[in-house]
């Protein structure tokens, strides 16, 4: 996985991962019809990703969803916590963790 962290976004390849805040937390914005895992009916993040929030010291994980009704919901955790509390799924090659919408530490909306 190329990826570069020492910028304010963090990107694979040509792919925005989210963007850093100055207050070390990390937004992600995903779509629930493309990103919303029915099988484990929750949200998935690359395990190296996760690894490298950790080592950054990052706090927080906020997730913003977007909905098909227009709602929006932000899903937020520590990646410490996404990493041992979510479950580890293989898509492709890329590992990565699933963490259920029950199981994150906060919703808002």
């Amino acid at each position: 996985m190329d990826t570069d962290f020492d910028q304010k976004v963090a990107k694979m390849g040509k792919k925005q991962l989210g963007i850093f805040t100055k207050d070390n937390y990390f937004i992600v914005h995903r779509n629930y019809k493309k990103h919303y895992f029915r099988l484990y009916k929750g949200y998935a993040m690359n395990a190296e990703l996760l690894d490298n929030l950790i080592a950054k010291g990052i706090k927080e994980i906020r997730m913003f969803v977007k909905y098909p009704d227009k709602r929006e919901k932000v899903f937020i955790c520590p990646p410490h916590y996404w990493k041992r509390k979510g479950i580890p799924y293989m898509h492709k090659t890329e590992k990565q963790y699933v963490l259920r919408e029950t199981d994150f530490a906060r919703v808002l909306g």
